[in-house]
């Protein structure tokens, strides 16, 4: 990226201490993150395409065994989750049985 003179003058101008932050740079810094992810997760899938394409085969099997493994842990992760919210909505119903239970005697 280039800046004409101009440009740049204003933007030294505009980073001088006296000036604080202004929400608009703040939009501005969150605009910019976002688009050096965007390209930081491009670039990625990109050497990630080659790397399957083009790359070593045994590279090329270690990958696709490593995704599939991948797929294997999310499953377990979301059942495990699930087994943790019935957990606790069972530990919430007999918190709120022993409640009733007290209240009735």
């Amino acid at each position: 990226m280039e800046l004409s003179f101009a440009d740049f003058l204003e933007l030294i101008i505009h980073l001088r201490p006296e000036n604080l932050a202004t929400v608009l740079d703040v939009i501005e810094l969150r605009h910019i993150f976002g688009l050096t992810r965007k390209s930081i997760e491009n670039r990625l899938m990109h050497l990630e395409g080659v790397m399957m394409d083009e790359g070593d085969p045994d590279v090329k099997a270690a990958m696709k065994e490593m995704y599939a493994e991948s797929l294997v842990l999310k499953d377990e992760i979301k059942n495990k989750s699930k087994n943790l919210l019935d957990l606790d909505e069972e530990y919430r119903k007999g918190k709120r049985d022993l409640e009733e239970a007290k209240r009735s005697l």
